[in-house]
């Protein structure tokens, strides 16, 4: 049961990331890499085990943008291991929440995009 909500907080959290990223589009016009590093990049950087980056990159990928509630954070418990940054055991558990504050959050910078929209005039 544990797995199968580690699959559907993860996807829930990218679609906030990815929904986020398309909201940024609003302000910064012809800044679509800087949200593909977050939404691609981020998708490389959960291929590997967080103990071969630096702390400050798994502790931004934790509480900045928290990419590790998809699959590090969750994984870490379900396979028994240390977690690196020595966190809680429950931290392994707020993937739903975080999943839930960050669609919240990106639902309001789409909205707050949408309402500031002005056409390309032509």
């Amino acid at each position: 049961m544990f797995a199968v909500v580690m699959v559907v907080t993860g996807a829930a959290i990218f679609a906030a990331v990815f929904l986020a990223g398309a909201a940024f589009q609003f302000w910064a016009s012809d800044a679509s890499e800087v949200s593909n590093s977050f939404t691609f990049g981020g998708c490389t950087l959960l291929q590997y085990p967080p103990t071969v980056f630096a702390k400050e990159l798994v502790r931004g990928a934790t509480f900045v943008v928290p990419l590790a509630f998809v699959n590090w954070l969750p994984a870490l418990w379900l396979l028994g291991r240390d977690d690196p940054l020595h966190l809680p055991g429950w931290v392994a558990f707020c993937g739903p929440a975080v999943a839930l504050l960050l669609l919240g959050l990106s639902g309001l910078a789409w909205r707050a995009g949408l309402r500031s929209y002005r056409s390309t005039g032509s």
